[in-house]
């Protein structure tokens, strides 16, 4: 069977701060990503948020002084045991910056080679 995905996901907590841009915000939440790709990002959360949601984001990559800017959309939402955390969420990337993709790119690739981190798998 052929693989669909098209980005490499790397299992990794990276700092992220996220608003909600629809509908109109009500301040900004940090997190921790739960997993990390070229295409989006998943992490956790305190409240449920709906998908169709569109979030800006600011993910903290270790090596780089200035967070990845983008915004995304909520496309799944999983309950969790995490009593602080109940909630993970998928996101996909809306717009990313191609510079700021590839340094996301980059830094997977880095991970690999350096093969720090075995929780690598596919994800559109």
């Amino acid at each position: 069977m052929r693989e669909r995905r098209q980005y490499v996901r790397l299992s990794e907590a990276l700092k992220i701060v996220y608003k909600i841009v629809n509908p109109p915000p009500d301040g900004q939440s940090g997190s921790f990503t739960e997993n990390i790709s070229g295409g989006g990002i998943r992490f956790a959360v305190k409240q449920r948020l709906k998908r169709g949601l569109v979030l800006s984001l600011e993910i903290y990559l270790p090596g780089f002084v200035e967070p990845i800017v983008a915004t995304g959309e909520v496309v799944w939402v999983h309950r969790k045991e995490d009593l602080e955390l109940p909630y993970s969420v998928g996101i996909k990337f809306i717009t990313i910056d191609l510079v700021d993709r590839g340094k996301i790119l980059s830094y997977i690739r880095q991970k690999i080679v350096e093969n720090k981190s075995p929780e690598i798998s596919w994800i559109d």
